[in-house]
């Protein structure tokens, strides 16, 4: 709900309420939507319930499989593929 508000905010300072003496129809769209998104959060019953227990086994598998790299040649050569430099 937080984020919402602050999008309501930067969205109503950051634009024109009218522009050249008309109404600025994007803007309204804009809080018009995030108004949408609001009503359909309150509207919904949130429901948490907290994910299911993994058995020791489960767990000791999960980590033997795990792949650890610390070589920094080949984290650069990952993350550079993952998030290429900008040039």
């Amino acid at each position: 709900m937080p984020l919402l508000l602050k999008d309501m905010t930067f969205t109503h300072e950051g634009n024109k309420t009218s522009l050249d003496g008309l109404v600025n129809f994007e803007k309204m769209h804009m809080l018009a939507q995030t108004m949408r998104t609001i009503r359909f959060c309150r509207s919904r019953h949130l429901v948490l319930e907290p994910p299911s227990p993994k058995s020791e086994g489960e767990v000791k598998s999960y980590i033997s499989c795990l792949r650890v790299v610390d070589n920094q040649r080949v984290l650069t050569s990952m993350s550079q593929k993952l998030e290429p430099r900008r040039s």
